[in-house]
């Protein structure tokens, strides 16, 4: 888990043997409401890396957009505690961060196959890929390849959305009497 304390302009992310250090005075004084979400993102950080490449998940694994951890933000001026999950990734895109973009395969989408030259001249025009090698092409296989329907077919959903945001809403809405009597009682 990330520890980052913020004041005003000033942000300080801890690792190490300070975090170590800070992480035992705040284990000692937190909140049964702050408890609460941690164990809950940490719930929803494990089974959103273990989905996000798994049946169903993205095919190609880079490591950027799936290493999904929790970050515990400390606002001093506000004096609150943040904690949330969310991918690594600090890629942009538009504005918005790469990982947000992740989608699983959709029902129609296809992966090209090796095959023979018999194979690729018998097979409808409208299924066949490149006859030449590309910078693509899956390791182990050779030219010329066709389109067939990718065996890991799925909805097409983002995977953030589905893995990571949906989770943690319905954790909330779970928790939300019992993180409440926390909030009330000052615990």
């Amino acid at each position: 888990m990330t520890r980052t304390f913020r004041s005003g302009a000033v942000t300080v992310e801890l690792d190490g043997a300070l975090q170590d250090f800070v992480d035992g005075l705040i284990q000692r004084t937190a909140t049964s409401s702050l408890i609460a979400a941690r164990e809950l993102a940490e719930k929803v950080a494990r089974d959103a890396r273990a989905h996000w490449y798994g049946d169903g998940g993205v095919r190609r694994v880079t490591g950027q957009s799936g290493d999904i951890q929790v970050r515990e933000v400390v606002d001093l001026q506000r004096g609150e505690v943040r904690v949330s999950v969310g991918s690594t990734d600090k890629r942009v895109s538009g504005g918005k961060p790469v990982p947000v973009f992740v989608k699983r395969p959709g029902r129609l989408s296809v992966v090209r196959q090796s095959v023979t030259i018999d194979q690729w001249f018998a097979a409808p025009k409208s299924m066949r890929a490149n006859f030449k090698s590309t910078r693509n092409d899956p390791p182990g296989t050779s030219p010329p390849y066709l389109f067939v329907p990718n065996p890991n077919a799925s909805d097409g959903k983002f995977q953030l959305l589905e893995w990571v945001r949906k989770p943690v809403k319905a954790g909330i809405r779970r928790a939300a009497r019992s993180l409440g009597e926390g909030v009330s009682r000052g615990r």
